[in-house]
């Protein structure tokens, strides 16, 4: 009697299903062989850290590189503390403010919505109109800047370590703490990020962030 060829370990059924249980088995084999260093990579694979912020990367750049990047382009305020930079944007209706150590490395940066309702002395800067490109470089590595959406946030970043409320000025605000020490010592540590909360359904916005090389 002839042998039923579904039956036959060679039939042309089994050879369809053999590679994709191969496929399973040396996947789980792989997952379930991984060091906890190895997992820890792998949960970071969709996460981005970040460089700079308005061009600076904080504890690679000093205060002589700030000084060249926006002589001309930005008002300068005094500050109390002898390492630190105040640069107020002609027509971005922002603040950056710089802090460096003694050497002059800088360390933190904050770039801000600042009070549109001060008033400002702009002699000597050069007209709106002709500063589009100066404008474009107030934004992070992944280009988030002040007025960007969450979503796009969470696009360039992921998830952050920590979100939290806050406030600043009497407006509930959240907190999107990102900490980079994952990246290696060498980057900057910290990224917090100030946001409006979603409302009716639409997305919150950036309104505050800050870079920098050590822990916060």
């Amino acid at each position: 009697m002839a042998s039923n060829p579904s039956a036959s370990p060679c039939s042309g059924r089994f050879l369809k299903r053999a590679p994709l249980s191969l496929f399973l088995v040396l996947f789980f084999t792989l997952a379930l062989a991984q060091t906890p260093d190895q997992a820890k990579n792998a949960t970071f694979a969709f996460h981005h850290n970040e460089l700079t912020l308005a061009g600076l990367r904080p504890g690679l750049d000093n205060l002589q590189k700030v000084k060249r990047l926006y002589a001309g382009h930005w008002l300068s305020v005094p500050t109390e503390e002898p390492n630190a930079l105040s640069i107020i944007g002609n027509c971005t209706g922002a603040l950056l403010q710089i802090e460096a150590n003694k050497s002059g490395i800088i360390q933190q940066i904050i770039l801000t919505e600042r009070d549109t309702e001060k008033t400002i002395l702009r002699s000597g800067l050069p007209p709106c109109a002709d500063m589009k490109a100066n404008r474009l470089a107030w934004l992070t590595g992944r280009n988030v800047a002040l007025g960007s959406k969450t979503t796009k946030l969470h696009a360039a970043y992921g998830d952050p370590s920590t979100k939290s409320p806050s406030s600043k000025g009497g407006q509930q605000l959240e907190l999107w703490y990102y900490a980079f020490d994952w990246a290696g010592a060498d980057v900057p540590q910290v990224m917090e990020v100030l946001c409006t909360k979603e409302k009716d359904g639409k997305p919150g916005q950036v309104i505050e962030i800050t870079l920098a090389a050590p822990s916060l």
